[in-house]
């Protein structure tokens, strides 16, 4: 894919922006991807997609994320979902810039702020790394909550609550682990938000639109959050969220992407 700044004028324009996609892959085969906007349009699009263990298929683990910034007491969504008769929260209209290269980025504009968020694959490792940071100052308080999306499917697939079981969930300091009941690989959340709510939320009957629809008929998708992670911001403060399948007790997120900048020899300030 070509590098290339898309704007605000562009991205409001959803028959066209729905249709232009991003990917961010290692040479290992896990990826990322999803339509400009964030919305996944596809069934093989999400966060986290890793090769099957001793197969060819792909298997999508964490699906995408529900993300909401707080200014003072306003709330804000930054995510944007598909359903059959609606594109739900609607998010887009506050990116401001998405950029493809060197990594997955956007500028969001809420209110008088500047919110970059970027998402890297790491090279080598089932790792997605998701960073987020305030570009301008501000007086209110800003928090931001992050609510991670799952599937466990392979990519080809799409499924629905009845056929799900629920994945298991452990809690340690600043990493939580989530277990699949069906083989797949577990996920490991790294992260620095101040607080994590453990319940449970659904999201039912999300859509991909003509990419996946049978004889005519758009099929439907219930995907499982298993919690949510809050974060607190102050101007200098980037928060991240570290997802994988790594067997790994510890993660140095800064470290991750300051290796990624070096190999795409990104340019450090």
């Amino acid at each position: 894919m070509r590098s290339r700044v898309y704007n605000s004028e562009t991205i409001q324009q959803l028959p066209l922006s729905l249709n232009k996609e991003w990917k961010e892959a290692n040479t290992d085969g896990t990826y990322a991807a999803a339509s400009i906007l964030g919305a996944n349009t596809k069934p093989h699009h999400g966060l986290l997609v890793v090769k099957a263990p001793h197969r060819t298929e792909h298997l999508v683990l964490l699906s995408g994320l529900e993300e909401t910034l707080l200014i003072g007491d306003r709330s804000y969504p930054l995510s944007t979902h598909l359903y059959e008769e609606r594109i739900f929260p609607d998010g887009y209209v506050r990116i401001e810039n998405f950029y493809r290269k060197p990594f997955p980025s956007w500028i969001f504009r809420v209110e008088n702020l500047a919110f970059l968020k970027i998402v890297m694959i790491i090279e080598g490792q089932k790792t997605v790394l998701i960073r987020y940071q305030l570009l301008s100052s501000y007086g209110d308080f800003v928090r931001l909550i992050v609510r991670p999306i799952t599937a466990f499917r392979p990519s080809t697939q799409i499924t629905r609550m009845p056929d799900r079981l629920m994945p298991q969930l452990e809690v340690a300091a600043q990493t939580i682990e989530l277990k699949s009941q069906n083989r797949y690989p577990s996920m490991r959340f790294f992260h620095n938000s101040a607080v994590v709510d453990r319940e449970g939320k659904w999201f039912r009957d999300q859509v991909y639109g003509k990419h996946f629809a049978k004889n005519g008929v758009v099929r439907k998708e219930d995907l499982y959050s298993p919690c949510s992670f809050h974060y607190a911001f102050n101007e200098e403060d980037g928060v991240y969220l570290c997802v994988t399948t790594e067997k790994k007790r510890i993660i140095d997120p800064f470290l991750l992407e300051l290796q990624e900048k070096r190999r795409r020899h990104v340019q450090l300030s």
